[in-house]
C-alpha cells in the first residue's frame, strides 16, 4: 500500500499524451515514410521533456533538470537549429 500511495498519479498526462497522439495516429497518412513518421513522437519527446514545469513540487525545472541532463539550452528549437526564441 505505500508503494501506490507514494507513486505519481498520471491520469491526467497520460490522457493528455494520448490526444496528441491520437491525432498523430490520424494523420499517419500524411508522412512519407516510417522515418518522418516517427520524426513526429520523436519532437514531441523532445518537447516534453525540455519543457518547465510551471507549478507543483517540479515548478522551475524540466524533466531533464530534474534527471541532471544539461542539453547545453533551455530552448527546444535551438536545440533542431532554428533561431533562438527572446
Amino acid at each position: 500500500m505505500n508503494i501506490l500511495d507514494a507513486s505519481g498519479h498520471t491520469s491526467s498526462l497520460i490522457e493528455r499524451i494520448n490526444g496528441f497522439l491520437k491525432m498523430f495516429l490520424n494523420n499517419r497518412r500524411a508522412f512519407r515514410n516510417r522515418a518522418t513518421a516517427q520524426a513526429y513522437p520523436n519532437l514531441f519527446v523532445l518537447w516534453h521533456n525540455m519543457r518547465v514545469y510551471q507549478r507543483g513540487k517540479r515548478a522551475g525545472k524540466s524533466p531533464y533538470q530534474w534527471a541532471g541532463i544539461d542539453p547545453g539550452t533551455a530552448d527546444w528549437l535551438s536545440l533542431l537549429g532554428f533561431p533562438a526564441t527572446d
